[in-house]
C-alpha cells in the first residue's frame, strides 16, 4: 500500500490473537482496509487501517449454509406426493 499507493482490503481473514493477557491466542475473522495516506504533494506519507471483528458473523453464516444443506438435503430425498 505504501509503495503502490492503492488501498488493500480483506474480508473475512483469518487472524490469530490473545485477547486477553495469558489466555491462550484464538483465530478471529476480521473485515480490514488498508488506506493510503497522501501529503499535499500527492506522496503516501502514512497507512490508515481499519480492522473490524466479524468472528460472530461469520459464525452465523456458517451455521446458516450447513442449515440449508440439511434442509436441502431432507427435501431432495423427502417422498413426492
Amino acid at each position: 500500500v505504501y509503495r503502490s499507493g492503492t488501498p488493500y482490503t480483506g474480508l473475512a481473514a483469518p487472524v490469530r490473537t490473545q485477547r486477553v493477557p495469558g489466555a491462550p491466542p484464538e483465530e478471529i475473522r476480521v473485515d480490514f482496509m488498508y488506506q493510503p495516506l497522501r501529503a499535499a504533494d500527492g506522496e503516501v506519507n502514512g497507512i490508515f487501517a481499519l480492522a473490524v471483528d466479524v468472528t460472530e458473523r461469520e459464525r452465523a453464516l456458517e451455521h446458516l449454509q450447513e442449515s440449508e444443506a440439511r434442509f436441502r438435503l431432507l427435501a431432495d430425498n423427502a417422498p413426492v406426493m
